[in-house]
């Protein structure tokens, strides 16, 4: 009963943890967003503009790929140890 307690903790600390790095990241993202939005500095940095553009489309499929499975931790049923 103790491990499986302890797993629990674990996978919520993890669980806690992700979506924290996750808040972090999307306040830059929506920072940066309405920066490299803006055409005029899109043609003054053009290398940063494609940067940012990768970095949007994989957050965006993060996201996407998160409402698409929104089972946190379906992969590992601790309560079946």
């Amino acid at each position: 009963m103790n491990s499986l307690l302890q797993e629990w903790e674990e996978r919520l600390i993890r669980i806690q943890e992700t979506i924290d790095e996750w808040l972090k990241v999307q306040a830059q993202w929506l920072y940066l967003e309405s920066i490299f939005t803006s055409e005029d500095i899109n043609q003054q940095m053009p290398e940063e503009g494609r940067l940012f553009a990768t970095v949007d489309r994989n957050w965006k499929d993060v996201m996407k790929n998160t409402i698409k499975d929104p089972h946190v931790g379906s992969d590992h049923d601790v309560s079946k140890n």
